[in-house]
């Protein structure tokens, strides 16, 4: 633990493998040697360690997780479906669930997924927000955002205080610009947590990016930033309602920050647009062209680039 503290990962490894030989009955230290193992990206070596967990009978729902993981980055999705599906009821058992949903989705079989969803939380009551909020985010992802609020809707007639779906149902209100919705939704949250750092963001980075109620923007935003300093969309929020008062400079020492932490291309299209209104343009250039090849479907950034550089190539 140590070696691994120091970041000496196959020191670690080898440490844990020793002991392993030395104690083969010890499950924990086979799991520790297997997760080592694939942290390293020694997947063979991984594969067969979690084959001796389930060998052994022993944290086998961790181990089923991992082997469907090993197998889906293998592309082998009928194999780590056949995993996920081995997780039983407890408290791996809505990772196991979702992550199958996920996979279903990214093959294409949306109603699968969907199916998938319903049955795990019919299965397992007691975590059924989360199968939900799975299930919502599964249908915004498809474009289909009105059902993902009729959703989240049903839930919330029967569990009003959810935090976490009244967020989601704000963000995903957000996309259909039914702004007054989110509002409602982001202040039903602070009153059930004032101190929520991601809903004060949210509300005021909605009121900065709308250009409007700014003063009480910059109060939001500053909340959650003396509440969650680090946080790279809090720093680029912070920027952000920096620029629409006007403080242009104050606004790139935050957006630059921001953009170090974290390269996002709304992070990107913010930092282009105020080092262009402050002559930087070529800065500015650089920084969308270099985040739009990361992200070439990004909408976000061709908006600014049509706006402030109609013919940059």
């Amino acid at each position: 633990r140590y070696l691994m503290q120091q970041g000496q990962l196959d020191a670690a490894q080898q440490q844990f493998y020793r002991l392993s030989r030395n104690f083969p009955l010890d499950g924990d230290l086979v799991l520790s040697l297997a997760l080592l193992s694939w942290e390293n990206q020694k997947t063979e070596q991984a594969k067969a360690q979690f084959h001796r967990l389930l060998e052994m009978n022993h944290r086998t729902d961790e181990a089923n997780i991992y082997l469907a993981r090993i197998a889906a980055s293998e592309e082998n999705y009928d194999l780590a479906s056949q995993y996920f599906r081995q997780v039983t009821l407890g408290p791996q058992y809505p990772l196991a669930q979702i992550q199958l949903a996920l996979l279903q989705q990214k093959q294409g079989r949306l109603e699968t997924a969907l199916a998938t969803l319903d049955q795990a939380r019919d299965s397992y009551p007691k975590e059924a927000a989360k199968f939900t909020l799975a299930k919502s985010e599964v249908l915004a992802d498809a474009d289909r955002v009105a059902e993902a609020i009729a959703v989240l809707d049903q839930a919330l007639a029967a569990t009003p205080d959810n935090i976490n779906m009244l967020y989601t149902r704000a963000m995903l209100k957000e996309q259909l610009d039914d702004f007054d919705g989110m509002e409602s939704d982001l202040r039903q949250v602070l009153e059930l947590q004032p101190d929520n750092s991601a809903a004060l963001n949210a509300l005021g980075y909605t009121f900065a990016n709308r250009n409007q109620r700014l003063k009480e923007a910059w109060e939001l935003i500053e909340r959650a930033y003396e509440l969650n300093p680090e946080d790279p969309a809090i720093i680029d929020s912070m920027g952000w309602i920096k620029y629409r008062l006007g403080q242009k400079e104050a606004a790139l020492d935050y957006l630059r920050q921001a953009y170090e932490a974290f390269e996002d291309q709304e992070i990107a299209a913010h930092l282009g647009e105020v080092l262009w209104v402050t002559g930087q343009r070529e800065e500015a250039l650089i920084i969308w062209r270099e985040a739009l090849e990361k992200n070439p479907d990004s909408e976000i950034l061709r908006d600014v680039m049509r706006r402030f550089a109609p013919g940059a190539p």
